[in-house]
């Protein structure tokens, strides 16, 4: 095993415990760094098999909370995001992927840092906008946690609901890209290999994670992040800039 899909393991296990720790961050934390060691269209597809191990623990610890009827807009709107997400994917030249992350993470970023919503009850036809996007980002990056994540920051919900409906969207979601990345061909023996030797890391960093959720403040950890979210997305812009 080389040195550099030791660095590949150790952000898998570095997402996997901040997922676990917070509810999300799998793929806005793991997707940037491996598109730096490894090809776009190798990267996405393991990054989503490895995620979707994640948002399953997850999902069988909050099950009793999830509401699947909270999340049908989001759905629906999903539905439609994934394949022309997938189609990107397929057809766009990795410096312009990459760009576009570099965008979308620059954009969650300043979102995070500086604005700030007052939380209400929100149209239920913004739940389909956010499905959408959500879906399209998922579908051409694994990343379709932005826009869902800001939707139900802008609703009055308390924190459980949130992270349980969030959970619950994540799973099907991330099944969904799954299985699409596995007919269209982006799956390839290579990738479910990685992913194979992926799984250990995976696992360690997602009961570490729960250990330390009730122990550790998350706020640390939310600063430390957008930290590093912002100086990848300035690397992945600048980087494929020509």
């Amino acid at each position: 095993m080389n040195l550099e899909f030791i660095l590949i393991l150790f952000v898998f296990f570095l997402a996997s415990f901040v997922q676990s720790l917070t509810g999300f961050g799998f793929a806005i934390i793991s997707i940037p760094v491996l598109t730096i060691f490894l090809p776009v269209k190798h990267a996405i597809p393991l990054g989503a098999l490895c995620g979707f191990i994640v948002n399953f623990a997850l999902f069988i610890e909050f099950r009793k909370n999830i509401k699947f009827s909270e999340l049908k807009e989001i759905f629906l709107g999903a539905i439609i995001g994934v394949p022309l997400g997938v189609f990107f994917l397929a057809k766009a030249s990795p410096e312009i992927i990459k760009i576009s992350l570099g965008i979308i993470l620059l954009t969650f970023v300043i979102y995070k840092t500086l604005i700030k919503i007052n939380s209400t009850k929100v149209n239920s036809k913004y739940a389909y906008i956010s499905g959408f996007f959500s879906g399209l980002l998922g579908g051409a990056f694994n990343t379709s946690g932005p826009p869902v994540i800001i939707y139900f920051a802008m609703n009055d919900y308390d924190k459980v609901f949130k992270k349980a409906q969030i959970t619950g969207y994540f799973i099907v979601l991330s099944f969904f890209i799954v299985s699409i990345h596995f007919f269209t061909g982006l799956t390839t023996k290579n990738v479910f290999w990685d992913f194979v030797k992926s799984i250990p890391v995976v696992i360690m960093g997602i009961i570490i994670g729960s250990f330390f959720f009730t122990r550790i403040r998350t706020e640390i950890y939310d600063k430390i992040i957008l930290i590093i979210l912002f100086l990848l997305s300035i690397y992945l812009i600048l980087s494929n800039i020509k």
